[in-house]
């Protein structure tokens, strides 16, 4: 997303002056569950909670956060557009950020033992 402009006119020229936009960082919290196709092929679904409706799934647990996040990507900018804020809440999930974050996704494995 570059700088917007804004039209002025005048009686014998039409300009355009540069509008900063600000950007800001959101966070989400997703949840991710295992899942499997009728013919047993592995899969994983994920949700974002905050946002209703806002599914998708991937064959492999890195696919399905890349999906994720354009699929919330996508769901803000229609809110964007239509007027709408976005559902910041922290008891949600949901945070936002005045700067740029880097943001590293673990997957974490419990260790069990055998008897």
């Amino acid at each position: 997303m570059g700088k917007r402009l804004r039209k002025t006119t005048n009686a014998e020229e039409i300009r355009f002056i540069p509008v900063e936009s600000q950007k800001k960082t959101y966070l989400f919290e997703v949840v991710i569950e295992p899942d499997n196709f009728p013919d047993g092929q592995e899969a994983w679904m994920t949700y974002c909670p905050a946002l209703k409706g806002c599914t998708t799934w991937g064959y492999t647990y890195p696919e399905t956060l890349k999906n994720i996040q354009e699929a919330i990507g996508v769901y803000i900018e229609d809110m964007i557009e239509q007027g709408e804020s976005v559902p910041v809440d922290p008891a949600q999930g949901v945070f936002e950020l005045a700067q740029p974050v880097v943001v590293v996704n673990v997957r974490t494995v419990t260790p069990f033992m055998v008897m």
